[in-house]
């Protein structure tokens, strides 16, 4: 019988942080930075009450579960990660670890991994064992394009961009560099993370009422002391890139990405709408890209959401799904039912947003503003 400790508060867990970063770097197929500790930490201490947590960590310190708990009639256990995590994951040694016995050693009616990449080995051990255990319901989540860069050369890579685009590119760069000097860089310290981070949640504000779009998640205080704390601490560890475009010193751009493992995952682009018909956000989306060949990149990950500009770049598909767990009780009987409901309802909220009427409202929204 293999034997877990288990991890309950914020305070347990910054104490583990030596064994999160071991089991860590010895897992299988992690390449996201949503398993590295500081995302997990910033979660946890975001968390709102006690007994939320719960990461269990085997014995052997080769397989890790972090969890969320949602305690009630029909209890529920999540993946640890919120509305900012794109991917969610556990850390599996080769060939899985005994995950049957992790998941029994806590009591859930349902158990949820959400935003799982289909490369993840946690899926593999899924399909290849765990759902024999469980009643299951798996669903397509978002789209995660990405772009591969292994096995060529910056030249190569443009040239199989399409014409028109790179036609298209080349002037938007030329009308820039007309109006003045252009300047490409990342943060490297805490005073230009503090002004450049301003810009961004500015600059993302204000795009989000130009085009009608659902309001800013950096108008709560709350969602910028949480990316405020998250990248202070990704900076020191070194994984922070926030990349800026100025013109003559005035930020025109600003792409907030992360890099691991030789990977870098573009996570919010804004840029100032006054130049929107320059399209500074493409074009440093370029300048990101030669960096990312001449710094030994191998994959940009565009993230979640299938936005039709990832595709201009060359980005191939990469599927995401969200899996719920059941177990064969009573209890699991009736969360499965209670799931098949909420997912309903959501789909036919999902169905409101996009419809004419909603469309409509927006483009008199952008006609006002």
């Amino acid at each position: 019988m293999i034997e877990f400790d288990i991890c309950q508060t914020k305070e347990e867990l910054s104490r583990r942080r030596e064994d999160w970063v071991r089991v860590h770097s010895s897992s299988a197929g992690v390449h996201h930075p949503f398993t590295q500790f500081e995302w997990v930490e910033n979660c946890a201490h975001h968390l709102n009450g006690p007994g939320d947590l719960s990461i269990i960590f085997s014995a052997d310190g080769q397989t890790l579960l972090p969890l969320i708990l949602q305690k009630g009639f029909l209890s529920s256990a999540y993946l640890l990660g919120d509305a900012f995590f794109d991917y969610r994951d556990a850390l599996l040694p080769q060939g899985g670890g005994d995950l049957t016995t992790l998941l029994d050693r806590q009591r859930s009616a349902r158990i949820v991994f959400n935003r799982l990449r289909e490369d993840s080995p946690l899926w593999d051990v899924l399909k290849d064992r765990v759902f024999l255990q469980y009643e299951k319901v798996v669903r397509p989540s978002v789209s995660a394009p990405f772009i591969g860069l292994s096995g060529k050369s910056w030249e190569q890579y443009q040239a199989q961009l399409r014409k028109k685009f790179r036609n298209d590119l080349s002037r938007q760069i030329r009308r820039l560099r007309d109006k003045g000097r252009l300047e490409f860089g990342f943060c490297k310290n805490k005073e230009q993370l503090k002004f450049y981070q301003g810009i961004l949640y500015q600059q993302h504000i204000l795009r989000r009422r130009q085009i009608g779009q659902s309001r800013s998640v950096f108008l709560d205080e709350y969602n910028r002391e949480y990316f405020n704390r998250l990248n202070e601490s990704v900076l020191a560890s070194g994984s922070l890139r926030l990349f800026y475009l100025n013109l003559e010193g005035v930020p025109l751009a600003l792409s907030l990405c992360y890099e691991y493992e030789h990977r870098l995952y573009y996570y919010t682009p804004t840029f100032d709408t006054q130049f929107t018909p320059f399209s500074p956000g493409r074009v440093l989306f370029y300048h990101i890209l030669e960096y990312a060949f001449q710094n030994g990149i191998v994959e940009i990950d565009l993230m979640g959401g299938g936005e039709d500009y990832k595709y201009d770049w060359l980005a191939e598909d990469r599927a995401t799904f969200d899996v719920s767990l059941f177990r064969k009780t009573l209890g699991g009987g009736a969360a499965k039912w209670i799931d098949a409901v909420d997912y309903s309802l959501r789909c036919i909220k999902a169905a409101l947003i996009k419809s004419p009427l909603r469309k409509l409202k927006q483009k008199i929204y952008r006609m006002k503003g």
